[in-house]
This record gives C-alpha cells, structure tokens and sequence, in this order.
C-alpha cells in the first residue's frame, strides 16, 4: 500500500554541518498493518512522517501508493488522504470551537460545506454513542470548547476524528509521550482498538518499549536512519523490553536511552 523506494536525504549538503540522514532508504508497509517504530533522537523517525506527509521532500527516490508515485502530490492534497497526530495534544483538533463542531468538521472533511449546515441534529445521537466507548466523559461535553478538555481527552478525540475521515494512512507521532502514564496507556489501547476496528494502515513512533512491542504487527528499529530491526509475526511476539535495551546497547546508544525511551 505505501511504498518508500531508494530514499535518499540529505541535511545541509555541502557544508560542514551536512548529514546524510537516509542512504536509499527502502519501506514497504501493506494495506491494514500497523507497524510501531522505535530508535533514538535523530534517527530519523519523524523525517519519515515528514517525508510522507509532504512537508519534506526527498533528495532523491520515490514514495508510492497503492503502486502511484505521490511525490509530486503538494502537502495539502496529501492530507486528504493521510491522517497525522502529533505529540502535542493541541494540535489535533480547532481548540476555539466544541466538540460537537469539531466532529461535523471531522464528518464533512474533503467536503464543501458551511459550518451551519454542518451540525446536523440528527447526528448527534451518533456523536454521543461514539464518544461514549471511550469512558472519558466527551459525551457530556459535546458544547465545551475543545481548549477546556485535558491532554487526554483532546488525543482521543482527534483519534475519532481522524477515523471519521476514513484516512488511507494513519501516522501517529509520538501521540501519547506528553500524557501522564495513565492517560497514555488508556489512549494507546484505544488507539490500538480503533486501527484494527477499523482496519486502518497505521505507523506509531513511540518511545515506549513496552507499547512498541504489545502495539500494532510489526516492529522497526531506526538507527542513523536504517532499519536495523524489522520484524513481525511469532518474531514480534517473542520480543521483550530487555531485548530491545540489549539491541539498542549492540548499537552504541546506551547513552541515549535514559532521555530517550521508556521501558516499562
């Protein structure tokens, strides 16, 4: 479904400071799978996002779709059909308008519509029945403006409100480090619940081993902007979080690991 192919990336070139970050970077991620992506700081996880989204393009190489190349594709016509949610809460959703606005917004995405006509009373009902899986009370806050709801409950809404837009491509980035422990593990198991309800083809950056692991089908490792662990199937299943810290110890990143990742 998305395809990287001979990638190539290069920060600063021709200077003291140049960085050649990925070196025909090959990927290829197959319709429905959910793959969690781990490695250290400037290993090149969220320039890949980028790389995808549009809002960085390669040096050389080509991105597919279904087969398509989408290089050409501007970054705007490419949000239409990829969904990207960062790690701050706040940038997943209009924090001046409600809930309920920003899940008619979310309802008519690529759609021509005014706001106005865009609330339609007779889907409410469905709203309130959505927001009520997640057991964190949107139900009863369908008139509150988003900048009035905790870290939490702003990512679980964009996570609905991404799923309503039906997204070829789902990128989580990062999306539950700036939650309390127990906020990030009730948004992660949502998110889990959700792409496989919905059977959507999803990458997740994450710092959590623990979530790398127990999250999504396959599992890579990124390093100096290689993957240098790729694995799926019984191979994923067998994984620990000591196997992971001894791999990233095999790499020489051990004095990354305390600012970088979370074990447990």
């Amino acid at each position: 479904m998305l395809e990287l192919r001979n990638v190539t990336k290069v920060f600063n070139p021709s200077t003291f400071n140049e960085l050649v970050l990925y070196r025909q970077l090959d990927l290829k991620v197959e319709s429905g799978e959910f793959v969690t992506i781990i490695g250290s700081n400037g290993s090149g996880k969220s320039t890949l996002f980028n790389i995808i989204c549009g809002s960085l393009l390669p040096d050389a190489g080509d991105i597919l779709v279904d087969g398509n190349s989408i290089l050409k594709l501007p970054e705007f016509q490419r949000a239409k059909r990829f969904a990207r949610i960062f790690q701050d809460p706040q940038l997943g959703s209009s924090p001046s308008l409600t809930i309920l606005e920003n899940l008619a917004i979310a309802e008519n995405k690529n759609r021509r519509f005014g706001l106005g006509k865009a609330i339609d009373d007779k889907k409410i009902d469905h709203f309130i029945t959505l927001l009520k899986e997640f057991d964190l009370g949107l139900e009863e806050k369908l008139n509150v403006k988003i900048n009035n709801l905790s870290g939490g409950q702003r990512q679980a809404l964009a996570l609905l409100m991404v799923t309503m837009g039906n997204p070829s491509l789902l990128l989580l980035d990062e999306h539950t480090a700036a939650l309390d422990p127990k906020t990030s593990e009730k948004i992660a198991n949502l998110t889990n619940r959700i792409v496989k309800d919905n059977n959507l083809t999803a990458l997740m950056i994450t710092h959590n081993l623990r979530q790398a692991i127990e999250l999504g089908d396959r599992l890579l490792m990124f390093h100096k902007g290689k993957i240098v662990l790729d694995l799926n199937g019984e191979a994923k299943k067998s994984l620990t979080v000591r196997g992971l810290i001894d791999k990233f110890n095999s790499l020489n990143m051990t004095d990354e690991l305390s600012d970088a990742m979370v074990f447990s």
